[in-house]
Formats: C-alpha cells, sequence, structure tokens
C-alpha cells in the first residue's frame, strides 16, 4: 500500500531500492519524506532496513514503499544491497526496467525530481552516478567518534539490460564495503563492459574533488536534487577547516521548499545533539529591537521554580513576570518555613497577573531542582496540559563565589527571560518550530572549568540508560548538549520520555548511585538525547549582550590554547587528544603524553598498568582524606573538652 494518490504518481520506469541505515522507533521524519516522494515516482520500492529494525519502522516502510526487505546485519554493507536487488528480481524479474538505487545517505528530494530524473533519462545512458568523487578520500575521526564507514549510494541509476549484465552481478559478488572508490570502480567496471556511463555531475564542472561534501548549495543551484548529510554530520572542527556551513547548506533546502521540520527531526535521531548544533550553527543570538511572537498563537504555558535560596525569588519572579500569555507558576521548596514565605511573596507578585500560582513543598532529596521536577511535578508534563514548561532555580550554593553566583544567575535568567520582549521572542521560536523541544543558553566557560570533561564522568551511565530504553540518538564524546545549569525552556512533549520513567526520589539518593552515578546530574546530560529519540531538536539561545561577553572571552582562551601547537584546530586537537590526558602537568603525566605520540604501541602496553597505579593513587588519596577528617574531628573534640 502506498500513501500517495494514484492520479499523484508519475512513474518514472524504474525500480528503486532505498536503504535506511537508521535506527530506533520507526523512520526519521527526513526518511518517511524520502519514500514518499519515491513512491510517487517508482514501479517498484524497495525499502531495505537494518536487521534490528523494530515492528513500528517495518510497518512504516510496508505502508510507504510495498516491499521491505530485511538486512542480515545491523550496520550497512555491500551485501545490503545485494539482498535487495535479489529480492527484486525474485518479484518483478520477469518485467526489467531500470534499477536506482539510493538511501539514507542523503537529503531530499529538494524540488522535483521527476525533473532531474527527466533530464537524465533524455541521455540514453545505460549507468549513472549523481556526483562525482574525484578521488577524495574523507578523512575518518576515529578517536573523535567519526569513524569512516560503508554508506548507501546517493543515487546510481543502471538500465535494465546493465541489471542483468555480468558486471553488474560480479560487483555484488565482490568484498563487502561500498565506500566512494567502489563507486567509481563499479562504475568504470561497467563502462569497461562496454556500457555508456556519466556522472549527473562532474567533479569537474562544480570545481572541486568532493562536490558533494564541500560544494552542496552550488550542486542545489545546478539541480541536484539531494544534500549529502555528511555536512551536518561530520566532524565539526573538519567542516570547520574547509568552512563549510550547514546553516548555510539548511537555509537553501529551506528556500527550496523542503521542510525545517523533517530536516531537524531526522538529524535530531541520527546526529549527536552538540554536532548538530555545531554544524548547522543552531544558537540563535535574539535582539530585543525584533518582535517575532504571535498573539493569535499563544501557548499554554507553566512556570516551575525551585527555591533553596529564597533570596534569588525576586529575580525568578522577574524573569516569569516577562514571560507572554498567561502563565501558571508552581514553585517548589523543600522548607515548610521558605514555603510560607514564599505563599507570601506570591501573593503580593501575583496580584492582578493571570494565571495560578501554587507551591508544593517536596522532601528534601539530593535530587533539588530536578528530582522536584521528574518526581514533585510529573502531573505538569505527562498529561497534555501544557505547551511550554519553563523550569528556573535559585538554589543556594554555598561553593560559589560571590561573582560566580551573581554571573550565573546572570547568564541562566537573562539568556531565558531576562526581559519582555527578550521572553516573547525566545517562546516565538517553539511558535515558529513545531519541532523544537528545547531552548536553554550554550555551556557556561566563564567562572567555570566545564570544557572538555562536561560528562563529569556520567557518559558511561548515559549510554546503559539509552540502551534500555532502546534509543539510538548517538552521544557526544568529550561533553553533551545539555542545559547546564539547569534552567530551561522545553515543549512538554520534548520531556515526556525522560518523565515516563517513573522516577522516585530514592532514585536520587544512594539507591540510584550504582545504576546512574548522579541522577540528578544525568538527567540534565541526557534530556536533549531523549527528546531528540522523539524527533525534538533544541536550540541555544543569547542576547546580544551575553554573546559579546561569551564570544570574547572563548576567543582569547582558545587563542591562548593553541599558542603552542601549529596548524588548523583539527590538527591541534587531534595532536592533543593522542598525547593524551595532562593531569596537573607533573613529570608521570608528561612522561605518559611523550609515549603516547611517539611510542604509541609501547603505550597501549603501558595503559593497565596506568590504571592500576592510578586506581591505587585514588585509594591512597581516600585514605589520606578519610584520616585528615579524622583528625579534625579528633581536635574538634579535643578543643570543646
Amino acid at each position: 500500500m502506498t500513501v500517495v494518490p494514484e492520479e499523484a504518481r508519475q512513474n518514472l520506469g524504474r525500480d528503486i531500492v532505498y536503504a535506511v541505515t537508521a535506527r530506533g522507533d520507526g523512520l526519521p521524519a527526513d526518511v518517511r519524506l524520502a519514500l514518499t516522494a519515491l513512491a510517487g515516482v517508482a514501479r517498484t520500492l524497495v525499502v531495505l532496513l537494518p536487521a534490528t529494525s523494530g515492528e513500528a519502522m517495518r510497518a512504516q516502510a510496508k505502508a510507504l514503499g510495498g516491499i521491505v526487505v530485511v538486512a542480515d546485519a545491523d550496520t550497512f554493507s555491500r551485501r545490503w544491497y545485494a539482498k535487495a536487488l535479489a529480492e527484486l528480481v525474485d518479484r518483478v524479474g520477469g518485467r526489467p526496467v531500470r534499477v536506482a538505487l539510493t538511501g539514507d545517505v542523503v537529503i531530499g528530494p529538494v524540488g522535483r525530481l521527476a525533473d532531474f530524473i527527466g533530464r537524465m533519462d533524455a541521455g540514453e545512458i545505460d549507468a549513472w552516478d549523481g556526483v562525482q568523487n574525484a578521488d577524495h578520500v574523507r578523512e575518518s575521526f576515529d578517536s573523535q567518534g567519526f569513524p569512516a564507514v560503508d554508506r548507501p549510494f546517493a543515487w546510481f541509476d543502471v538500465s535494465a539490460s546493465i541489471a542483468r549484465s555480468a558486471a553488474w552481478y560480479d560487483f555484488w559478488d565482490q568484498g563487502e564495503s561500498l565506500r566512494d572508490r567502489d563507486r567509481a570502480a563499479l562504475l568504470s567496471a561497467l563502462a569497461a563492459a562496454g556500457a555508456r556511463t556519466a556522472y549527473a555531475f562532474p567533479a569537474s564542472v562544480i570545481g572541486s574533488a568532493d562536490p558533494a561534501l564541500f560544494d552542496a548549495v552550488p550542486l542545489l543551484e545546478a539541480g541536484w536534487p539531494f544534500v549529502d548529510k555528511a555536512v551536518f554530520q561530520s566532524y565539526p572542527p573538519f567542516l570547520d577547516r574547509k568552512a563549510i556551513l550547514g546553516r548555510d547548506i539548511a537555509e537553501a533546502m529551506i528556500s527550496r521548499g523542503y521542510p525545517a521540520e523533517a530536516l531537524w527531526a531526522g538529524l535530531a535521531r541520527t546526529t549527536s545533539p552538540k554536532t548538530l548544533n555545531t554544524n548547522a550553527s543552531m544558537l540563535e543570538v535574539l535582539h530585543d529591537e525584533v518582535d517575532a511572537y504571535d498573539e493569535a498563537a499563544p501557548l499554554r504555558t507553566v512556570a516551575v521554580a525551585h527555591m533553596s535560596d529564597p533570596e534569588g525569588a525576586d529575580a525568578v519572579f522577574g524573569g516569569i513576570a516577562h514571560l507572554p500569555g498567561t502563565v501558571d507558576v508552581v514553585v517548589t521548596t523543600s522548607s515548610g518555613f521558605a514555603a510560607s514565605r514564599l505563599e507570601r511573596l506570591m501573593e503580593d507578585w501575583a496580584n492582578g497577573r493571570p494565571g495560578a500560582v501554587e507551591v508544593r513543598v517536596t522532601p528534601t532529596s539530593r535530587g533539588r531542582d530536578m528530582a522536584d521536577l521528574f518526581v514533585g511535578c510529573r502531573d505538569l508534563i505527562l498529561p497534555d496540559r501544557y505547551d511550554l514548561l519553563v523550569k528556573l532555580h535559585a538554589r543556594r550554593s554555598d561553593r560559589k563565589t560571590v561573582n560566580r553566583l551573581r554571573y550565573f544567575r546572570r547568564y541562566q535568567l537573562e539568556n531565558l527571560v531576562g526581559t519582555p520582549a527578550h521572553a516573547r521572542n525566545v517562546v516565538a521560536m517553539f511558535q515558529r518550530e513545531p519541532g523544537l523541544g528545547l531552548v536553554f543558553p550554550p555551556t557556561m566557560h566563564i567562572g567555570y572549568a566545564m570544557m572538555g570533561r562536561a560528562w563529569a564522568g556520567l557518559r558511561g551511565y548515559a549510554l546503559r540508560m539509552l540502551a534500555r530504553d532502546k534509543i539510538d540518538v548517538p552521544l557526544d564524546e568529550i561533553s553533551p548538549l545539555a542545559p547546564f545549569g539547569g534552567m530551561w525552556i522545553a515543549r512538554t512533549a520534548a520531556l515526556r520520555p525522560l518523565a515516563e520513567h517513573g522516577w522516585s526520589l530514592a532514585d536520587y539518593g544512594h539507591r540510584g548511585a550504582g545504576r546512574y552515578g548522579d541522577l540528578a546530574k544525568l538527567q540534565e546530560r541526557v534530556v536533549v538525547s531523549f527528546a531528540a529519540s522523539r524527533g525534538f531538536h533544541v536550540r541555544t539561545v543569547l542576547t546580544a549582550e551575553h554573546a559579546a561577553i561569551s564570544h570574547t572571552a572563548l576567543d582569547y582562551k582558545t587563542d591562548e590554547l593553541f599558542s603552542t601547537t601549529r596548524g588548523y584546530p583539527v590538527e591541534q586537537i587531534q595532536l592533543m587528544q593522542r598525547a593524551g590526558a595532562a593531569g596537573h602537568g607533573g613529570p608521570v603525566a608528561l612522561m605518559r603524553m611523550y609515549v603516547n605520540l611517539n611510542h604509541p604501541h609501547l603505550s597501549a602496553v603501558l595503559r593497565p598498568l596506568y590504571r592500576v597505579a592510578f586506581a591505587g593513587l585514588r585509594f591512597v588519596s581516600s585514605i589520606k582524606r578519610l584520616l585528615g577528617r579524622l583528625v579534625h574531628v579528633v581536635r574538634r573534640h579535643d578543643e570543646d573538652r
């Protein structure tokens, strides 16, 4: 069965095989859009799925395409297409037509696919590939989490006679890999067998060795109806070196009619969040002079404010007052005395304002504001009562200096709800983008040392949590894209995957430590991944003032960090990461870095010894701390006597 009305079909006289490499619950939005378009032009559409694809994905593929073939493995290889082609021959072998191989390696079609195919068919070519790669081998960044992998074709098209030729069958019987060089080898083999071959877009015409990666916008302008996902999913420092701007490419796609919602939903499902945020430049710097809020389309909004420091209540309430429309307010605190004081404050503050107000007293918990949200206020997320949830807090912190605490609150509150105009523009982002899940400020780096270690040792716990929930959204390697600081504005539907767990307060204590590490911090770091599993994307936001403060400081610090290495940042980063952790810069750490760089094989042998030595050092350090506490207690006891 197909979702395309029969009168809308324009059969282009070919069978199309579409390989889906994405995993998870259901087909990503961009894949559904592609299959819908292909079903409208194909005689037969074969949808090729990973081995562990779920029932939802298979059902959707069947509804959109008709023939579903499940591969023998989850990792894509040449064997996938071989199996699909064999199935295609069994089904329609007696009625041969042209065959096209494609897959979710590209996003599209952008514009009318039929126009592009018609132009190529007019050339009477036996076999053609979409975009030529002129022997450019794409770099692999294995250590950084971006290895080179086999990928489906963007579009490889052969005639019925070629699809029955010995050269064609020989290719599928030879080896497993399917890289750019293998595509070129296939076209060369077919040409050697006497076929008329061509590239729809030769590299020489576009002007670069790898146009699909380096020249996505010129290709769109020339009529190529697809965009290689690599422009959004490659290692960000590599794209930085090549000045490949995903934001420009996305705007070019959207301006040509590709739905923005499908673009971001599909990429959110299949791209690590920080990678997508960086490559697509998804930081919005908002200006108060522009008012984008639509009064005619208000969103049901609730603000949840955790108050363990009543001294910060005025700033939080002031920010909530800047939100447009009717806003219900729920304040949580673990102190009955503080609750009485907050109720009096809220009565004065809420006088004459629309919206309900409520104070909830929650048990004291190590989870603090996160436990209050996902346990004490779960009823605000799970039912369809609200569209948006604004999470703010005023937490007491004895470990922060006055300057750090002041800047922390400024940074969080001003970038979310700093002025009425700014708050209206942040909410307007949700009005414009139905797939926008969360908005929060970028990672703080002034007064805090989070860069390079923001997982805080919780990445392993995050991997296990996502695996238990069968979430296949890739995780960032170094630091996650997360609302560090615990303040955000979110669509409640984006929070539900995490809220549906049914957390208890005990999960935030010692009972949950073995399973979650520190659950409150873990939730803060995975909330974006859980939202992405439902197709929601995320944007970060700054005011113009905070963008100036942040960028100038970051510019200077980056300049200093790279002052002792040469080359582009991508090479500098690789050098430093090959050297390994510098620790505190002591002789042992420096010797280890020397061995890592100059004797990597010896380093691999010594690595288990390092782990044993560090475990022993941690044990000795913990004993010293324990003895220090005991000495302190004894001295205090003697002084009291």
